[in-house]
């Protein structure tokens, strides 16, 4: 669950 600019990616792969 890491939220440190993982947000340009459609999804992050620190997701699951």
């Amino acid at each position: 669950m890491d939220q440190q600019g993982d947000k340009r990616q459609p999804v992050p792969i620190s997701y699951f």
